[in-house]
């Protein structure tokens, strides 16, 4: 089977969608298919083109490999993830490039599969399918346009929020099958009139091949800790959904009880408001961090006593899974999760930490002191959450299920008939 994917965002770029396209198509590849990635010059999150790439990117395109993929690599307008119009020209630069290069490469694929975030990239993907005779599979990540309201990027009157919705119903009707990460989005999907029989679920997930139990942990002091202190952190993008600001206040809370430090470790359109707040404050229990490579973070959560996961409190947030959430249970490091629905059902279910409510400073100050008071807790949470990851969330199993999935589009069936669906598990959920 040839799978072409088009995904904006690939290594050596960090994060959920680089991380989850990279890790299902080298799975691919061992199974057998012949599976290649288009994406971007990588620039997130601060929007510079990375070193290496830099002299190539007026070429138009390049290509290379990563893990014995053929990845091509094609121009986009590089902007930070920050600022709605700059954003908006860097989405939609990618998509124009993409659908361009894509239309023209040799390579015929079975499947194209667009994936957003971000939505402009699944328009090229069903433009290539189109011009390609290929199948679409549209992976929805992120609902849009109610991703944009989430964050106050735009409001539900705002013209750019009516286009998106009008290009996402286009897509849902287009597409062969749409899969989501969670089925919580799936009366979402119903809702805005998509055929429950055209959705599938492959879940979120995590590579077993860098995050386990047995991670070797990075030396502390990076992380502005000592030896015997109990230190909580936040690693991944700090961003517009993510609310990292709780985690200054409960330092602010607790600056004077010893042993107690805080971390932050990423990059995103927050950070340097976060480190204005922080030497304002004179926080000196707060080390802040910049973005580290996908293989650093194993060692950094396992560096860690907990680690916090928290996303702004927004109806649509309730339906997520988020990664970081995974790859911390997989190392085996006990959560204080401030997240509603979705995630904290499946915390509650693999017994991997405490729930706070999102943006509540007292819940993450008492959450804090109670694993630190409770050793042998915070040790058995951790333990479960491995278990539990483990058994649903690995990446090769869900690139199994893809696969097969992939491979009913395009098996031969009677003229006329619809094509076959596919049986969907959804283990732990």
């Amino acid at each position: 089977m040839k799978i072409l994917i088009v995904s904006q965002y690939f290594p050596p770029e960090v994060g959920a969608p680089a991380a989850r396209i990279a890790e299902i198509a080298a799975a691919w590849r061992e199974l057998g298919d012949d599976v290649r990635v288009l994406t971007g010059f990588p620039n997130h999150p601060r929007g510079r083109v990375f070193p290496g790439y830099r002299a190539r990117i007026w070429r138009g395109f390049c290509r290379d490999l990563h893990r014995g993929v053929p990845v091509y690599r094609t121009w986009l307008f590089p902007a930070a993830n920050s600022g709605t119009w700059l954003r908006a020209g860097n989405y939609a630069s990618f998509c124009a490039s993409a659908a361009a290069t894509g239309a023209c490469l040799r390579f015929r694929p079975d499947i194209v599969i667009g994936t957003s975030p971000q939505i402009l990239c699944a328009l090229a993907a069903r433009g290539i399918a189109r011009v390609k005779r290929a199948r679409f599979i549209f992976e929805v990540r992120d609902i849009w346009p109610e991703s944009l309201a989430a964050v106050s990027a735009a409001s539900e009157s705002a013209l750019i929020y009516r286009g998106i919705a009008a290009i996402a119903d286009r897509l849902y009707r287009a597409a062969d099958r749409v899969t989501v990460v969670s089925p919580a989005f799936i009366p979402e999907l119903e809702a805005r009139g998509v055929p429950r029989e055209k959705i599938e679920t492959v879940l979120a997930g995590y590579s077993p091949r860098l995050f386990h139990p047995a991670a070797q942990p990075a030396d502390r002091a990076l992380l502005g800790a000592r030896n015997g202190d109990f230190l909580v952190a936040y690693i991944g993008t700090i961003g517009m959904a993510h609310g990292t600001d709780i985690l200054l206040d409960a330092a602010e809370r607790l600056r004077g009880e010893a042993g107690i430090r805080f971390a932050i470790v990423g990059d995103g359109a927050g950070r340097h408001r976060l480190q204005r707040d922080l030497e304002r404050r004179g926080l000196n229990n707060v080390a802040l961090l910049g973005a580290k490579t996908w293989a650093e973070i194993p060692g950094l959560l396992a560096a860690c006593d907990a680690v916090l996961v928290t996303l702004r409190d927004a109806p649509l947030f309730a339906r997520v899974i988020p990664t970081k959430m995974l790859e911390a249970m997989a190392v085996g490091r006990p959560l204080i999760l401030a997240v509603r629905g979705q995630a904290r059902q499946m915390l509650h279910q693999a017994g991997a930490g405490l729930a706070i409510s999102p943006g509540s400073v007292d819940e993450l100050v008492q959450a804090t002191l109670a694993l630190r008071s409770n050793p042998p807790l915070a040790v058995a949470m951790g333990q479960c959450g491995a278990a539990f990851v483990r058994e649903h969330h690995g990446f090769p199993a869900l690139a199994r299920h893809y696969s097969q999935l992939a491979a009913s589009l395009v098996q031969p069936h009677p003229a006329g008939e619809p094509l076959a669906k596919t049986t969907t598990s959804t283990p732990g959920i």
